[in-house]
């Protein structure tokens, strides 16, 4: 990649998807607005993963007429393996500050670089990859520690948060996050009232650039729905074994062989190699030494220089917090709500970064000094013999740690078929009577939308690569999402073009013309995707992909005129039972919830909610009589604005106690969605023993109404209270 930066790339999930946003905002968009996804609207630059501080100068050298933007994955590709320079050039400075020989000091360096976790994010989160970041952050404090009375390095560090953040806002929050730390640190290391002019300003220099990034988004996204709650914050976090564990083979394999234990989260994954672990457990023999004789201020305060000392403390109490500490303490979860603004970091793994950064620069500290004692006690051959195999050992598992990596980039050169024009789409169209104007979209088949923790439907590889391939060789927008904290409302919309025909596609009405949608459509459909292929019309094939044309007329038709005269003809046919009419005389379970004192109903007042995070009991009682022996399926529609995800369905039924079956279903993969409201069921089968039902709902701030249990072929009509007629829990009007 070193050779040809503009030749490589990742083809699958988040590393196609931050290829493309980049790309597409470099050659089509301006502004704080891109236009490539969430069409019509579009999405502020802070949240597709596109990095702003590369992106919007490409735009801008488009607009000069400079013809960057066409190389927009050549400089992505570029900037990485910059950063990986800058970044042992800079862990050079930091050695030398210790202050530590030029040679070793050097051998430091590009040991600690090739361990960095940044280069596990160069086929996935490009925006993350930059290795030089934190070390120019922990560079920034020494200088300032060195001289605090000068203005410059806080300025410097203010601005260079500032803009990394623009890269990716995690930047930011991890060196002000990890400045904060230093306060407490050296207040308590120096003195309260003697160093508060510091401890001032090392406050201010965290805060004001958090500041200014927040009032920015504060005046230019106009969304307000945003999850506030996203997925992963006590899950995708740090740990003991993450930091301290080996994470890439052989290592690995000999760590489990010895210590066989659950495999950290990957975004917890900040391994300090086995030198570090090494110098932990000396450290620690050390510590247990000092105790033993009551030294222990000597171990609050080790003998090393002051900086390296207070980045230590600083950088631990920045990895406890990337451990999710004190809220993944049992019985502290409820007040994650403290956080306010951070929960927004959903991964708090990666906030154990500088920990690595600074321990590894520990590390190399604690050799060097044991192995200059040694010599200068006479020992230089004893001291050489242990040395050496641990650099060699340190540098191997450095070359574990980057080759499969580059062995995985080195495989994938496939950028000019995905950026160019030979092949791609506007050719495949021009043996068509249809042009990219002809559309105004493009719905991507298998669907994926990802990026709010309500919905959250992968799709698959080759949907991902050919939809946003299309996208950025047509200039199509998409017509659906692949980014951070998209909003809850218009997710719902788009999600919902792929709802069945009882459902309005509410989208529509929104649409600035009448133009039809491109198909893309690739292998793996679903029913519901199916059955948006069956309304359009095919235009061409390839053995990859198949482009349909589908007329938004059809897409907005919907059978609730049939249904409404299906059941004006049928139900003067069927016996009401309890206020339902059934098409057989099989038994059925309506639990409309009309009597709970939450009012926040779907179609008539009164709702089951649940505001704690638990499993929610909907019902718990005798199967539904008389017995039919085929598929049931409950169903139970979940309101989507509500402050968390939309957890899971659960169906379980027993004989007595013994349970017989067990089912489950993630309404995050739900496309049935009618307003707020999305649509759950579970299938499953009802054993001939089976004397009792058991339905639960796993979630927090749950908001449930209209529980419908029935067997599969037997359909189900009822009335609400202000005389809507409701066919299996779709309205079908008055």
């Amino acid at each position: 990649m070193a050779r040809h930066p503009g030749a490589y790339l990742n083809a699958t999930g988040d590393g196609i998807k931050n290829y493309y946003v980049a790309a597409y905002y470099a050659r089509y968009d301006s502004g704080q607005q891109f236009t490539g996804m969430n069409y019509p609207r579009g999405e502020h630059i802070n949240y597709p993963d596109m990095q702003p501080l590369l992106a919007v100068p490409l735009a801008w050298a488009r607009e000069a007429g400079l013809p960057l933007a066409a190389h927009s994955i050549g400089f992505i590709n570029f900037g990485m393996l910059l950063a990986l320079v800058l970044a042992a050039v800079v862990l050079y400075l930091v050695l030398r500050r210790l202050p530590l020989p030029a040679w070793y000091a050097g051998l430091g360096a590009l040991l600690i670089t090739f361990m960095a976790p940044q280069i596990a994010r160069f086929q996935a989160h490009m925006s993350l990859s930059y290795a030089c970041i934190v070390p120019v952050q922990w560079y920034c404090i020494l200088r300032i520690l060195a001289a605090p009375r000068l203005a410059r390095w806080y300025i410097v560090l203010g601005v260079f948060n500032l803009l990394v953040g623009l890269l990716a806002a995690y930047h930011l929050g991890i060196g002000s996050l990890w400045l904060l730390a230093f306060v407490p640190v050296l207040g308590w290391q120096q003195g309260w009232r003697r160093s508060a002019p510091l401890l001032a300003r090392l406050a201010a220099t965290a805060l004001v650039p958090m500041a200014v990034f927040w009032v920015w988004l504060k005046l230019t996204d106009p969304i307000t729905d945003r999850p506030p709650n996203p997925w992963g914050l006590l899950i995708a976090r740090s740990s003991f074994t993450g930091v301290f564990s080996p994470s890439d083979a052989p290592m690995q394999q000999v760590w489990r062989y010895f210590f066989p234990s659950t495999d950290p989260a990957w975004e917890g994954s900040t391994y300090v190699g086995t030198v570090g672990v090494l110098v932990l457990v000396c450290s620690a023999l050390l510590a247990l030494r000092y105790l033993a004789h009551g030294r222990w201020r000597s171990v609050l305060r080790p003998h090393l220089p002051a900086p390296l000392r207070a980045g230590l403390w600083a950088a631990t109490l920045l990895l406890l917090f990337a451990m999710a500490y004190p809220f993944y303490i049992p019985g502290l979860r409820d007040f994650v709500w403290l956080l306010g603004p951070l929960k927004q970091f959903r991964a708090l793994g990666r906030f154990a970064w500088p920990f690595y950064y600074v321990f590894a620069t520990y590390a190399a500290y604690y050799i060097y000094r044991l192995w200059r004692y040694l010599r200068q006690h006479q020992a230089p051959a004893f001291a050489l013999s242990w040395l050496a195999p641990l650099l060699l050992l340190w540098a191997a598992e450095g070359y574990w740690h980057i080759q499969p990596v580059a062995a995985a980039i080195e495989a994938n050169p496939g950028a000019e078929a995905f950026v160019g024009e030979e092949g791609n789409y506007r050719q495949l169209l021009s043996w068509t009577s249809y042009r990219p104007e002809s559309f105004q979209a493009i719905l991507p088949l298998p669907y994926f939308s990802i990026g709010t923790d309500k919905i959250a439907i992968d799709g698959t590889d080759a949907a991902h690569y050919q939809a946003f391939k299309a996208s950025l060789n047509l200039h199509l927008p998409l017509l659906t999402t692949f980014m951070s904290r998209s909003s809850v409302s218009e997710t719902l919309r788009l999600t919902q073009l792929l709802s069945s025909p009882l459902i309005a596609k509410d989208l529509l009405a929104k649409l600035p013309s009448n133009k039809p949608i491109l198909l893309v459509v690739t292998a793996g459909l679903n029913p519901a995707e199916q059955r948006l292929v069956s309304l359009a019309h095919l235009i061409k094939a390839t053995p990859e992909v198949s482009l349909y044309e589908l007329p938004l007329a059809a897409l907005a038709a919907t059978s609730v005129a049939a249904e409404r005269a299906k059941a004006a003809a049928l139900l003067p046919t069927l016996t009401a039972h309890d206020g339902l009419y059934t098409t057989t005389a099989s038994g059925v379970l309506l639990l409309p919830f009309d009597q709970r004192p939450d009012r926040r109903g779907r179609l008539a007042p009164g709702a089951f909610y649940e505001p704690r995070e638990k499993f929610s009991t909907l019902y718990d009682g005798p199967l539904p009589m008389p017995a039919d022996t085929g598929r049931y399926e409950a169903s139970v529609w979940v309101n989507a604005t509500t402050a968390y995800g939309l957890g899971n369905l659960q169906v379980k039924l027993y004989h007595d106690t013994e349970e017989l079956e067990h089912q489950v279903a993630d309404a995050r993969v739900t496309t049935e969605i009618q307003g707020d409201w999305v649509r759950v069921a579970v299938l499953f089968h009802r054993p001939p023993t089976a004397n009792r039902l058991e339905v639960l709902y796993d979630g927090h701030d749950l908001l449930a109404d209209d529980l419908l249990v029935r067997p599969l072929h037997t359909d189900v009509y009822w009335r609400t209270a202000q005389g809507q007629l409701v066919l299996n829990g779709y309205p079908l009007g008055q």
